[in-house]
């Protein structure tokens, strides 16, 4: 067989291979699937209003809102995303063991004691710094290490969390140049807007545009003093509602990109199944709470979903699922591993029948901002609490490209 030949079959075989459907293991009939071609829609979306090439950092922490922080990074960085932001180390040891090599950025805290900056040392994490015991033990630890570690700078400049007083920043950069650190690189320096909603409302918007002022007079002082190459402040509201000048070195978006905003295209949808159907008696309770009792014309169904899966149990008496393309009410507190739904109206509905928690069947849709309306909180504070029990499938063109199903993994 000639090489020609040879290398044309092994073309066929690679095509071949890769069109194979994905194929998912799972125990439990849950799932949540979240469409990346959103995601890409959401990205090219916020990139569209940035000059062009201008860098991103995806801000995947809290396992990317909910979605999964290891499929949401590899499509941000495929997209063009230069860096990833999580919030403690952990999250970003997580995307190192799964491969992940684009620099990193924790904005969280990391203690001066414990095993975090150690941590950090050994998967090359770049650390937010802003006190001086954190710089000393960071420095006391990487005294024997090839290369050095870069921290980011966070500055306080009206969100009263984590961060240096705009007054001190200048000081303690001084103390960094003219101290004892040459194992500490200074990479960037950074700040939080104090509100994380759509800031259109113009005294929110106001706030921000006066923190905007605080933290460029403050880089504009650190720069004559030391060459510190990132400056990034703007989230998802400062590329939106701010403008150019909020964009400086780097932006730093994640809610938007991830479908929570009412422009943005939510990749996100929970289904499940009907388990059990049964018409109670007059008078039975129904699930735990006493007060609940059937009227003896309900038809009612179980769902196994609870709140160990993320699930709020105040949604219980309010919160509607969709059976059948209609609405139907959950009754009673949701469960530790199941929900109770009312599917009257419905009916017949038998074990098996697809129930929608989040997302789209037939005509009819349910997205996180409708679960808010009705049960409170918000929606990244939803999605970010569904529990890693319920496995996640990605899909591309309506083709499942990758499955993550975090009990399974060992």
């Amino acid at each position: 067989m000639s090489f020609y030949i040879r290398f044309l079959l092994l073309i066929v075989m690679v095509k071949c291979t890769t069109s194979v459907h994905y194929k998912c293991v799972q125990g439990r009939e849950s799932t949540m699937r979240i469409n990346l071609d959103s995601v890409k829609w959401n990205y090219e979306r916020l990139i569209s209003k940035l000059p062009p090439k201008h860098p991103v950092m995806g801000v995947v922490k809290g396992n990317a809102y909910g979605m999964g922080a290891v499929a949401v990074s590899r499509t941000l960085l495929r997209l063009g995303a230069k860096y990833l932001a999580v919030a403690i180390v952990d999250e970003g040891v997580y995307l190192r063991k799964h491969g992940i090599k684009a620099p990193i950025l924790v904005l969280g805290y990391t203690a001066a004691f414990g095993q975090g900056i150690d941590l950090a040392i050994r998967y090359s994490l770049t650390l937010n710094v802003f006190s001086i015991e954190v710089l000393n033990a960071i420095q006391k630890k990487v005294r024997n290490s090839a290369l050095p570690v870069k921290i980011h700078i966070k500055v306080n400049t009206g969100l009263s969390r984590l961060g240096i007083e705009p007054d001190e920043v200048v000081p303690f950069v001084k103390l960094i140049k003219y101290g004892f650190y040459p194992n500490i690189e200074v990479e960037g320096i950074f700040s939080h807007f104090g509100y994380s909603d759509a800031i259109e409302i113009e005294s929110l918007k106001k706030y921000a545009t006066q923190q905007l002022k605080i933290f460029k007079k403050v880089v504009g002082k650190v720069r004559e003093i030391m060459n510190i190459p990132i400056a990034h402040i703007a989230n998802s509201n400062g590329v939106e509602y701010l403008g150019e000048e909020a964009h400086l070195d780097m932006v730093r978006p994640g809610s938007s990109i991830l479908g929570f905003r009412s422009f943005a295209k939510p990749p996100l949808s929970l289904s499940s199944i009907v388990t059990d159907v049964r018409k109670p008696a007059a008078g039975m309770q129904i699930g735990y709470r006493e007060n609940v009792t059937a009227t003896g014309n309900q038809w009612i169904a179980a769902v196994p979903l609870g709140y160990a899966d993320g699930l709020r149990p105040e949604c219980g008496d309010v919160g509607r699922v969709l059976i059948k393309g209609t609405r139907v009410p959950i009754v009673s507190g949701i469960m530790m591993d199941q929900m109770l739904v009312d599917v009257t109206e419905v009916y017949p509905v038998a074990a098996g029948e697809p129930v929608v928690i989040i997302g789209r069947q037939g005509s009819s849709e349910i997205r996180l901002e409708d679960i808010v309306k009705m049960c409170g909180g918000t929606e990244y504070s939803w999605a970010s609490q569904l529990s890693k029990r319920i496995p996640r499938v990605y899909v591309k063109k309506n083709r499942v490209v990758y499955c993550e199903n975090d009990m399974l993994t060992y």
